[in-house]
């Protein structure tokens, strides 16, 4: 589920994403210079962005705003000792995943699992076997 934008003159036919940039020096292909302003390749900015809609309908197949998976999230952190991320960088975690700006760390991965109900893999997020998840 891409957003598109109209092309710009002259590039009639094509289809670009909102945001993608144009190098005025190369022959006009979207990944010249990648995208703008996230520090992304597209194919690393598509794997967000799935990974944001899979985590986006999770929550909301629980039936949770943003509100009460960030209050879940810092249960988890808390429970398992991460200690305590603040409610604002939480916040912003989660709506940077949700929107595609960033992809979940192998802990956010796992606590996100454990708050949502559902394995990472069902959210697009592998799990690294030697990451030292306490037990």
């Amino acid at each position: 589920m891409s957003i598109l934008a109209q092309p710009a003159p002259g590039l009639a036919g094509q289809r670009f994403r909102v945001g993608a940039a144009i190098d005025p020096k190369s022959d006009g292909n979207r990944h010249a210079i990648g995208l703008r302003g996230t520090g992304m390749s597209f194919e690393r900015r598509d794997r967000a962005l799935r990974i944001g809609l899979l985590i986006r309908a999770a929550r909301k197949r629980k039936g949770w705003s943003q509100y009460r998976l960030n209050l879940r999230l810092r249960e988890l952190g808390e429970a398992y000792g991460f200690g305590s991320a603040t409610y604002d960088s939480i916040k912003v975690e989660i709506s940077r995943w949700e929107n595609g700006h960033r992809i979940p760390d192998q802990r956010s991965r796992r606590l996100l699992a454990l708050a949502l109900g559902v394995r990472a893999e069902d959210l697009g997020l592998p799990l690294d076997p030697l990451d030292d998840w306490p037990t």
